[in-house]
């Protein structure tokens, strides 16, 4: 992640991938005061399954919000990861789609 934009693009394959798991998710590009978008820091507004907002920050750290119960920010390697930890809703959808995604494998016709 050298190139600016790069965390944009990060963030942009993030909400991607976990689109459908979550209620909605939202990729926001604050601008710098010259108004010139900064892509050092990129937010990803994501509503939970269970309907609670959190505001994830994608730095070249990884991802980042507030865990309740946390008295500081929790770090994960991927988006995926911190919904894994605060969502119960998104593990059972997680669960399900790969789970319908494995039966097609198996109902699959060989190929030859």
């Amino acid at each position: 992640m050298d190139r600016p934009g790069d965390l944009v693009a990060e963030a942009t394959a993030a909400a991607a991938s976990v689109d459908g798991l979550v209620t909605s998710i939202d990729v926001v590009v604050q601008p710098q005061s010259d108004g010139s978008a900064n892509t050092n820091t990129v937010t990803l507004s994501v509503t939970t399954v269970e309907g609670t907002t959190l505001l994830v920050t994608l730095t070249v750290a990884g991802f980042s919000t507030h865990v309740p119960g946390d008295a500081q920010p929790s770090r994960f390697e991927s988006l995926e990861a911190l919904l894994d930890t605060v969502s119960p809703g998104y593990r059972s959808r997680f669960a399900g789609s790969l789970a319908a995604k494995l039966a097609a494998l198996a109902a699959a016709p060989p190929s030859p």
